[in-house]
């Protein structure tokens, strides 16, 4: 039942954690709440790429990416 949505202040005020998967995304996390820092960070060392548009190998590539860096980040 998730969906998407556009990112606002008011969800990452909410967050107790932000991960994200490329430093565009927390560049924009940053932009809207600069006190986000304390929250927010890359998943994973590398940038993870989006996967929109892809075909399905990429989708489980992407997959297999987010899986390894949520083990490393939530032991």
């Amino acid at each position: 039942s998730h969906k998407s949505r556009p990112l606002t202040k008011e969800l990452i005020k909410q967050a107790d954690v932000i991960l994200c998967m490329q430093d565009s995304h927390l560049e924009r996390v940053l932009e809207l709440d600069p006190g986000a820092s304390e929250k927010a960070r890359l998943l994973a060392e590398e940038e993870i790429p989006d996967p929109i548009g892809g075909d399905e190998e990429l989708y489980r590539s992407v997959r297999d990416k987010i899986c390894k860096a949520l083990k490393d980040f939530v032991p």
